[in-house]
């Protein structure tokens, strides 16, 4: 699990991340990275769409999976980011 300070939960930050990140496309998933983060944290959020599943709990499924892997990045303070899965 993510620590607390390692959380985008604002909107109006995932916003920021998805107006002036960067875009990167995968055949399963869309990543926005913004560097340097605002906060001076590395901070990863993840998001599905109902493009996913139209049943919350299969997305929710789908988010749990998608922190889990999110955990096993190595978080660098020295190089802040914001990251939206």
């Amino acid at each position: 699990m993510l620590p607390a300070s390692s959380r985008l939960r604002a909107s109006a930050d995932i916003q920021r991340v998805i107006q002036t990140g960067k875009r990167a496309h995968t055949p399963f998933a869309t990543v926005y990275i913004l560097t340097p983060s605002p906060s001076g944290h590395v901070r990863i959020s993840c998001v599905a769409g109902k493009k996913v599943d139209n049943r919350a709990v299969m997305r929710h499924r789908v988010q749990r999976k998608l922190r889990a892997a999110a955990s096993a990045l190595p978080l660098k303070e020295d190089h802040p980011y914001d990251m939206l899965i």
